[in-house]
């Protein structure tokens, strides 16, 4: 899912607006929560940086339809998406993140 993300990032908001919001540091955890020195968030490869890249591609316009069919799909129409793609307690805990950090994306 976390590398997913960073795909449909990359490609509909482009490298350098990615890397505005998501670092490339290594060898952490895949579940910690910490940002660089900069605030952003260490990689987009752990929680941090995938929520932060789930978040810039939500306030840039795309739907949870949109990036769960990107996701489950890849661009292939000959694949369905499940109809229930996510887990609410992680859209809540996302939701939280989002209003401490505002301003991040």
């Amino acid at each position: 899912f976390k590398p997913l993300v960073y795909a449909m990032a990359l490609e509909k908001l482009g490298a350098s607006s990615v890397h505005k919001s998501v670092g490339s540091l290594g060898g952490i955890g895949y579940g910690a929560f910490q940002t660089l020195d900069d605030g952003r968030a260490p990689n987009p490869l752990i929680n941090a940086g995938a929520l932060t890249l789930l978040e810039k591609l939500k306030r840039h316009g795309h739907s949870e339809a949109e990036i769960a069919d990107f996701c489950c799909t890849l661009g292939d129409a000959q694949i369905s998406r499940p109809e229930r793609w996510y887990d609410d307690v992680a859209v809540k805990a996302t939701e939280a993140d989002s209003l401490r950090n505002q301003g991040m994306c």
